[in-house]
């Protein structure tokens, strides 16, 4: 007598969908699990008042996202691209939007900027090496250290003024990095 085959296929598949749900969880476990970190490791952000803005996680593009705080204060943007993290600051009325570039800054080239073009410090070649984790711990670290300067910078009466500057400084430091490009 044979034994029916039927349910074989139903089972497989339920094998399978069972260890794509519990390998590769649907995104909104994975920006919520970053948002918790970020939470946790910029704790005296939100102790100051910072909201949660906007959230963009893309599984297609590496696991990369963007996460906006905002307060009275400030606009904060983190950003994962291929592993690397970066942070973004910008003066309190600068745009919540992922994608706005104008009025954002590293706080590190910030600070440089504030400290006479001493040393190029905006490079990222260490953070890269680093886990998610360790950056944010990274970045928290710096932002305590210097949040209060780099936000009186931000609001400053005269800073669309001193724009041009800073972003001349970035320019030079990308050349140092990157001697051969042109303007």
């Amino acid at each position: 007598m044979e034994s029916p085959t039927w349910y074989v296929w139903p089972v497989i598949l339920f094998i399978v969908a069972l260890i794509y749900k519990v390998i590769w969880p649907p995104k909104r476990s994975h920006i919520a699990a970053i948002i918790n970190s970020i939470k946790v490791d910029f704790k005296i952000l939100f102790d100051r008042g910072f909201e949660l803005g906007e959230t963009k996680y893309d599984d297609r593009s590496f696991g990369n996202w963007i996460i906006v705080l905002y307060s009275t204060e400030c606009v904060i943007r983190f950003i994962q691209d291929r592993g690397s993290v970066s942070v973004d600051v910008g003066p309190k009325w600068a745009s919540r939007k992922l994608a706005s570039q104008e009025h954002f800054y590293s706080p590190k080239l910030i600070i440089d900027y504030l400290r006479n073009f001493r040393g190029v410090v905006s490079q990222t070649t260490k953070e890269r090496y680093m886990d998610v984790d360790e950056q944010l711990k990274d970045w928290s670290n710096y932002l305590n250290l210097h949040y209060d300067e780099i936000v009186s910078f931000l609001n400053r009466d005269d800073f669309v003024s001193e724009e041009p500057k800073i972003k001349q400084l970035w320019k030079s430091q990308l050349h140092l990095m990157f001697p051969e490009l042109k303007n």
